[in-house]
């Protein structure tokens, strides 16, 4: 996951390079990815910055997806509290 992460920071870093200034105002990576988030890059981040976020996602949605990510197992999760319960 850290070079997935570190790709995603390397396309944004290639993204604030491009430009001597963007015209959102943009400067750091944080403020990139936000405005990207946002809606408000301008202009838009590339396929190549598009491709690594998805990547990214892409691995942590099937890594959460597995049965070892979920926070209590099937059958074992308390019984909710009401009456004659304690």
């Amino acid at each position: 996951m850290r070079w997935l992460r570190g790709a995603y920071q390397a396309a944004l870093i290639r993204e604030l390079a491009g430009t001597a200034e963007r015209p959102d105002g943009c400067r750091t990576t944080e403020d990139l990815d936000d405005a990207w988030h946002v809606g408000v890059a301008d202009p838009p981040v590339g396929e190549e910055t598009f491709h690594a976020w998805q990547a990214l996602i892409d691995y942590l949605v099937n890594a959460a997806d597995t049965p070892a990510a979920w926070p209590v197992e099937v059958g074992l999760r308390p019984a909710p509290a009401g009456p004659g319960r304690r």
